[in-house]
């Protein structure tokens, strides 16, 4: 897992992940005041973009694009709670955590695997 470093607590925030395969990701980060929330887009290659997703504590907030993308998302807070204040990435209550390879297949098999 690799922390995605220097969020602030702006509330538009543009960052480029480099993955271990050397391909790119582009993430956008949103605060909106009204909805108390964080949310998201990203671009990854010239073939797949998200758009406007919340941003909530998840061991992998891109399952179900796990068949098409190589990297995975989570989102770890402090209590267990929802991002909603701007200030959230910043101040560590939320953090991000690129996900690749044998993250991805532990997150799996720890957390939605069948017993």
């Amino acid at each position: 897992m690799k922390l995605i470093p220097s969020l602030t607590d702006s509330p538009l925030q543009r960052l480029s992940f480099v993955l271990e395969d050397k391909r790119r990701v582009i993430f956008t980060f949103r605060y909106s005041s009204q909805q108390l929330g964080w949310f998201f887009d990203l671009e990854f290659e010239n073939f797949f973009v998200l758009s406007g997703l919340r941003l909530v504590s998840s061991q992998n907030i891109l399952r179900q694009w796990r068949e098409i993308i190589p990297f995975g998302l989570a989102i770890i807070t402090i209590g267990e709670g929802e991002p909603m204040r701007v200030s959230d990435l910043a101040d560590e209550t939320v953090q991000l955590y690129v996900l690749e390879g044998g993250d991805i297949d532990y997150i799996e098999k720890r957390y939605f695997s069948r017993k």
